[in-house]
This record gives structure tokens, sequence and C-alpha cells, in this order.
């Protein structure tokens, strides 16, 4: 599933139409929900499971459509701090990581009926993880790691009106900050404004 998102999101790319467009500019904000598994380590002789965990967020992003199916999109995301705890030889291990990032993305999209798109997107993401993993009054590992990768998506936008949307996506992010943790899947839920 992960590997085939980048080549549907190229396909709808292809095959939007150009057309004119009235309302090229498009403001957003919503929430999301990311699922990550964070990668099996070993620290100071301790060896931690692969364990995962799905936590809510938040993003903004704007966009500039270049016709009314092809277009450029920025979006700044934050998660919530993935919690977990997990059994170690030396006791119980807690962990705790954020991501935020930004993506930049090609959009296409097409129209169902008269109040419903769909659209993919396909470009690139630069994140930054910050972790903490500690077995009580004892620190495991920590730190703050980037990382960049492509990144993958498909949604659905339904009108509210003329200027008014909301939107559901499903995202693919390729990194995994040095193997620590695995390639993030995301989804949102968005309220949209266009001029």
């Amino acid at each position: 599933m992960r590997k085939s998102l980048p080549f549907l999101a190229a396909g709808l790319l292809a095959a939007s139409p150009v057309l004119a467009n009235d309302t090229p500019v498009y403001f957003g904000a919503g929430f999301n929900i990311t699922s990550v598994e964070l990668s099996a380590r070993t620290a100071q002789g301790i060896t931690a499971d692969a364990r995962s965990d799905t936590t809510l967020g938040w993003q903004l992003h704007a966009g500039y459509m270049f016709t009314p199916n092809i277009g450029l999109e920025g979006r700044a995301s934050r998660t919530g701090t993935l919690r977990d705890r997990s059994s170690t030889s030396a006791g119980d291990l807690f962990s705790r990581v954020t991501l935020d990032g930004f993506t930049l993305s090609a959009v296409g999209e097409l129209p169902v009926i008269d109040q419903l798109d769909v659209f993919a997107k396909l470009g690139w993401t630069w994140q930054s993880a910050e972790s903490r993993f500690e077995i009580p009054g004892v620190l495991f590992d920590q730190g703050k790691t980037k990382d960049n990768g492509f990144a993958a998506g498909f949604g659905l936008r339904w009108h509210l009106t003329r200027n008014w949307a909301v939107t559901g996506e499903f995202e693919y992010l390729h990194v995994d900050f040095r193997n620590s943790l695995d390639e993030p899947l995301r989804g949102s839920f968005n309220l949209e404004y266009r001029f």
C-alpha cells in the first residue's frame, strides 16, 4: 500500500486537464492522526523492541492553483506526543516522540460531481523528530533528528459553498530518521477557504 501511493498520485496529476481558474489561492487548517512505529533500539546494553503508536496533531496549509486542476501546496504540521511503554530487562521503558515539519507538493484534482473533488499530491517533506526514551531514573536515549524524503497522498474535497470546503486526506511520508522510526502514515481532516 505504501509503495503504490506515489504512483497513484502521479497518475492523477498526469490525468488532470488544463482549464481556466478564477479562485487560485486557498488556505486551510485542520487536525491530523499520525501512526508511527518506533524501531527496535539498543543503548547502554539494553534492548527495546519495536513499538507503534498513534497521536493527534494539527496542520496549516496554503496553495495556489495554476489551473482548476493543477497546483502547488505547502503544509506545516505537528503531531502530538507519541507515547509508549515497553518492557526491557532493566525495567519499563517510556518513550516520547514528537514530529514536526513542512511538505511542498504538486497537487492534481478532478471533479467527481458539482460539490465533490478527488485530489492527489506528490512532493517532498522535511521533518524533525524530537525523542526521549527513559527507564525511571535512567535516561536511555534522547535527541532531535532531521530527515527529508518524498511524500504522497490522496483525498476528497467537499465544497460547502463557493469559498468554503472540507477535506479528508491520507498521506505517506518517506522519512525514517536514521532507521529510528518507520515511515509515518497520516490521515487528516481540514477546513479550507478559497478566494
